[in-house]
């Protein structure tokens, strides 16, 4: 037998003389090996036609293993059928329609029946640069290549596939440069014809990014070394063994007669050695019997390296370099631009390194945070908000906070009057840091920062809308129906500008010499207001009302972040910088997927940034590179994640993303783009398609794989924030539920509806649900769940149930698994027949003597399992921690994970599903949401709330609860 190092020489021997320009012709090489048994010939056209073939076996298939049965197969009957290719145009174009005709029929085969031992996606994936475009294409494109007559298609592949001239080409082929000619203008006619059919421009197809795909196509070692091993062993005739895989067989066999076939097997006598040693499937051969000692050593080509075993921490999916947890917040610059100072959702204050994008301290206020300014140098940072000087369910009063941030500590607490009701805070600070304006339900207090106390206030209560101030601190913008100026050193009471629109002020702002007012009015148009006058000066069009924006410490530019629009989401994804003076865009900056909320410029206008709910960005204004590391990964919440059959991990984000992973390594892989917040996702049972749920009704179907989108269909709703979707357990159809209440079943394979149910929960009408006012404020995030055998709907209000069948509609139950109401969390075991529910413990509440009454939040929550039939309660187990964020069954059922708040911190608690009893915890790196097995029940991952999600092996992570 031949040491399969001959097999890799070869192959590198025949790769070394592959060039187009000095290559032997394949008639000839085809000749050799057919009429003079020269293996090298036929290694030869593998290193020449591998790479083609192996890229078109991937295309065509959906796995690594059909891939590999499709290639084998596709040689083996080159093999078989030299003679006859002899005659063909091309060894290339012959090969071609080979392996798309064996590689559709080994997908056909998978969907009959699939092998759950085969579902491994092939590798390496496609580049994730690939458009989706460019996907459906190629796929489109392969598919009438295999159309075409023999003679047109090698052309094709010559001049399009291969870069060869035409008359390289008609030497290549042995034909005149006029028949090369008139073949491929009649080749690329019918392609025109029945590409346009398909929507496709024939220009498009033939793009050259599109059609170099194949040239970076590696045909995988094992496979290689297998089949140049397999060429010379079958022409030295070697003695028959056992039978080749009857994958590979099947596959040849539907490109070659039965009899030919038999032949074939008897004459490639190493094929079968080789396949009972193991090597042409790419395993190392057995050791021999015999006189071991006088055998020579025998070099295997080196095995794939197994993947990394998941280490007890977990493996961390994304990244934490510039992530922060927080709407609506602000960003400033300080420390002469090389520090970040963000204010946000939980009043709390970060300071940020902005060389590596991490936090490197924090300053915690105890409180609610509205609104922040800082002076242009950032070393004074004022936030206004509500404390809780004695916790969140104490009493509460409305501050202002002035932080010196060089110092890193908070210089005053200012108590502000107390609101009457409404949320209207804001904040404005002069650019010397002596004065912070504060303006309160149209209230508007001056302070002066280094005694605290109030130095003049407006007590009209103007209807609250803007703030701004001049960098002097003499004057004051606010209002909203009406905008008012005042110089409230002067002791007179504000006037009224002129021209004002009717709609109201959401923005304002002076520009850096304090001569000009800038203020959003009617239709988002900017009006400018001389100061002095009160006239309006100009108007001018930034493409709609913009939501924030900074003047650049010169005055000659105007940095803007706006609200996302229907009509140009793009505008709400970027910074854009405007001449103030002309209205014209200078410049623009790119913030992701989701809109960015505050924008901002270091003292020297030389750095910019801008912060997004979860995501910090900083760039270099003159180059328009940013600064900082730009690791790959989610921008937003991480609201759902779902398992591959293959171990891939995809998360869904409130970034407007799916994104797959490696649960092993954690690197990033494809990434899907819907147009807003993505809450559900799901994964084919075959790992073929990933199906995602977005609010403003975007449910698509995609190509795992390629990342190609497969269908677009009717989503459940335009607002709220639930969303469930599940492939049935054949994968031919979609379940998706919404915050619309429709459960609806769509084909996986035509995008057709199927069915269409409404759901209404306990205690609503149909009409209620129709009425677009209440739907705003009925949902938020209902846990709902569907079965995984897509059999059982579960849909909780309040402190009952209601369980839907799914085919039908019909409501089957409802019972009650809250007496205290607030369900926070619910699951259906796979086969629909158990139900686990999670909702918070019993609260306390407290009469004050003023007459107020204090609520304290339960300490506890309480998880419970039901069986659905019997409408009965299996156990109840009560843990500490205000409520349960995720729940989940195993595939098998004989798990069920918890996602909970333990002693400040969060875990993973897995119980046994029978019992109850919790067989361990897993202690997460932040706060989790939501969690998921994988397909082997064997892993989970949970989603952490910034903006990542880690996987953990059960075996290593899980720790045994410690008795007290």
């Amino acid at each position: 037998m031949l040491d399969p190092r001959t097999g890799t020489a070869l192959y590198r021997a025949a790769a070394s003389r592959a060039a187009p320009g000095g290559a032997t012709a394949d008639r000839a090489l085809l000749e050799r090996f057919a009429r003079d048994h020269d293996p090298g010939a036929f290694t030869e056209l593998l290193a020449r036609h591998g790479p083609t073939v192996w890229a078109v076996c991937r295309r065509a298939t959906r796995t690594e293993a059909d891939a590999e049965d499709a290639f084998q197969a596709t040689f083996l009957v080159l093999a078989r059928r030299a003679a006859r290719v002899r005659k063909a145009a091309s060894v290339g174009s012959w090969l071609y329609g080979v392996a798309t005709r064996i590689g559709r029929k080994a997908r056909a085969r998978a969907d009959r029946a699939p092998d759950p031992a085969r579902l491994v996606s092939p590798s390496p994936a496609p580049p994730p640069d690939a458009g989706l475009s460019w996907s459906e294409v190629r796929a489109a494109l392969d598919e009438e290549l295999a159309q075409l007559p023999d003679d047109l298609r090698a052309v094709v592949l010559l001049c399009y596939f291969q870069g060869l001239t035409q008359d390289e080409t008609a030497a290549r082929l042995g034909w005149t440069a006029r028949t090369v000619k008139a073949r491929v203008a009649r080749a690329r006619g019918l392609l025109r014809a029945r590409l346009t059919r398909r929507g496709i421009e024939l220009a498009a197809a033939l793009a050259v990014p599109l059609l170099t795909a194949d040239a970076g196509a590696t045909v995988p070692p094992h496979l290689r070394t297998a089949l140049a091993s397999f060429a010379t062993d079958m022409t030295r005739g070697a003695r028959a063994g056992p039978r080749l895989p009857p994958s590979v067989v099947a596959l040849a066999r539907t490109e070659v007669s039965t009899v030919k076939m038999i032949r074939l097997v008897a004459l490639c006598a190493t094929a079968a050695g080789l396949m009972a040693a193991g090597m042409l499937s790419g395993r190392p051969p057995a050791s021999p019997t015999g006189n071991a000692s006088a055998a020579a050593p025998v070099s295997a080509p080196p095995a794939p390296e197994p993947p990394p075993k998941i280490p007890a921490a977990g493996v961390r999916i994304g990244t934490t370099e510039f992530r922060q947890v927080g709407w609506h917040s602000r960003v400033f610059f300080a420390n002469g631009g090389k520090t970040l100072v963000t204010a946000g959702e939980g009043a709390v204050v970060r300071f940020w390194d902005i060389e590596h994008g991490k936090t490197t301290h924090e300053i915690q206020l105890k409180g609610l945070y509205n609104d922040a300014a800082a002076t242009p140098s950032g070393d004074l940072l004022a936030v206004v908000g509500t404390h809780w000087p004695k916790g969140k369910d104490q009493d509460s009063e409305c501050v202002l906070w002035l932080i010196d941030t060089p110092r890193r500590t908070v210089r005053h607490t200012v108590a502000l009057p107390p609101r009457l009701g409404g949320n209207s805070q804001k904040v404005a600070l002069s650019a010397d840091g002596r004065r912070a304006v504060v303006e309160q339900e149209g209230d508007v207090q001056v302070i002066d920062t280094k005694s605290g106390e109030e130095l003049m206030r407006h007590k009209d209560r103007i209807n609250a809308g803007t703030l701004a101030v001049s960098r002097d601190g003499k004057r004051i913008a606010f209002g909203r129906h009406d905008l008012y100026l005042w110089e409230w050193e002067s002791g007179e009471e504000p006037r009224k500008l002129a021209g004002r629109s009717v709609t109201g002020v959401e923005t304002a702002g002076f520009a850096p010499d304090g001569k000009t007012l800038l203020a959003v009015t009617d239709g988002g148009l900017v009006t400018a207001f001389d100061v002095t006058t009160g006239q309006r000066v100009r108007t001018l069009d930034l493409g709609g009302p913009p939501w924030k924006w900074s003047f650049s410490p010169d005055g000659r530019t105007l940095a803007v972040v706006c609200a996302e629009q229907a009509k140009n989401r793009a505008r709400g994804r970027a910074v854009v910088l405007w001449d103030p003076i002309t209205g014209t865009e200078v410049g623009r900056f790119p913030v992701g997927q989701t809109e960015a909320k505050h924008v901002s410029w270091s003292a020297d206008g030389a750095r910019l940034a801008a912060v997004t709910d979860y995501r910090l960005w900083v760039w270099d204004v003159k180059t328009g590179k940013p600064i900082g590391p730009s690791s790959p990964g989610h921008e937003g919440h991480v609201s759902g994640l779902a398992f591959g059959p293959d171990g891939r991990l995809f998360s869904a984000s409130d970034d407007h993303t799916i994104r797959s992973w490696s649960p092993t390594t954690g690197k990033p892989e494809l990434e899907l783009i819907h147009d807003s917040w993505v809450r559900g996702v799901a994964v084919s049972p075959d790992g073929a398609l990933v199906a995602g749920s977005a609010l403003l009704n975007d449910l698509r179907i995609w190509d795992a794989k390629t990342g190609a989108e497969q269908f677009r269909l009717l989503g459940n709703g335009r607002l709220g924030g639930t969303r469930r979707v599940q492939f049935t357990p054949d994968g031919r159809r979609l379940v998706a539920w919404g915050d619309d209440m429709y459960l609806r079943v769509w084909s996986a394979r035509n995008g057709k509806l199927v069915s269409e149910h409404r759901t209404v929960p306990d205690g609503l009408t149909e009409a209620q649900l129709d009425d677009p006012w209440q739907q705003r404020f009925m949902f938020g995030r209902v846990p709902a769940d569907i079965s995984s055998d897509c059999s059982t709907f579960a849909l909780p209000r309040q402190k009952n149930v209601k369980i839907f069948d799914v085919s039908t509609g019909k409501e089957r139950a409802k019972f009650e698994i809250a007496p205290n109401g607030g369900v926070t969390a619910l699951a259906l075991s796979p086969n629909g027949k158990l139900l686990a529910a999670n909702a918070r413990g019993d609260g306390s509440e407290t009469h004050l003597p003023d007459g107020r009454t204090q609520y304290t939040a339960a300490s506890e929550n309480r998880t419970s399992l039901w069986d659905v039939t019997t409408q009965k309660v299996v156990w109840k187990a009560t843990s500490l921690g205000s409520e349960t964020d995720g729940l989940a069954f195993s595939p098998d059922g004989k798990l069920l994970a918890e996602v909970t708040m333990y002693e400040k911190d969060y875990v993973v608690r897995v119980r046994e599903t029978a019992s109850g009893k919790e067989l361990g915890r897993i202690a997460l790196p932040a706060g989790g949401s939501h969690v998921t097995f994988d397909r082997t029940g064997r892993r989970l991952a949970v989603a952490n709330w910034d903006t990542t999600a880690t996987v953990y092996d059960l075996q290593t992570a899980l720790k045994p609860v410690a008795l007290k």
